[in-house]
């Protein structure tokens, strides 16, 4: 018995044929044959070159030992301490990474610092706006549009009735 699937093909190639008023060589490639396998898709990556920082857990990990090494030898442990050595991070990158895992103001509750600090668990994002504050916002920004257009719709209005 004929797989339905190969029914369909040989109808196919007989439409294309009349179409072209010749006969097709065979087998044609991509249709006798199995598709290639898809490629491989590139490997996953978070915001940083640095596999470690691209959890939660590892960002955490990688800073406190940072702030481990460093502290004997500092009063106060900076941003910039724990960046400005032989390595490649720098402030911006730690701030990134605060922001991305809600470590500060900006993207969390509140800024927790030094690492030492920082909770077991990734902190809660900072909550958005509610849906009726985004209502109030909406309806606030298209009364202010009406009362702005509305004199240049009546001033336009009196310019088309008297144009004539």
């Amino acid at each position: 018995m004929e797989n339905h699937e190969d029914t369909r093909v040989d109808r196919l190639i007989s439409i294309i044929e009349t179409l072209v008023g010749r006969q097709l060589p065979l087998p044609l490639k991509g249709v006798d044959q199995l598709p290639p396998d898809p490629p491989e898709p590139p490997p996953t990556t978070g915001p940083f070159h640095n596999d470690d920082l691209n959890t939660y857990r590892g960002f955490r990990i990688f800073w406190q030992q940072r702030e481990h090494i460093k502290a004997p030898d500092v009063k106060t442990i900076t941003r910039k301490c724990l960046t400005n050595w032989d390595f490649d991070d720098s402030e911006k990158t730690l701030l990134r990474g605060m922001d991305h895992y809600h470590l500060t103001k900006k993207t969390g509750l509140r800024t927790f610092w030094p690492p030492s600090t920082w909770p077991e668990e990734e902190p809660p994002a900072r909550p958005g706006p509610s849906p009726l504050s985004k209502a109030i916002l909406l309806a606030s920004s298209l009364a202010g549009a009406r009362l702005v257009a509305q004199p240049c719709l009546l001033h336009l209005h009196h310019l088309l009735h008297h144009a004539t």
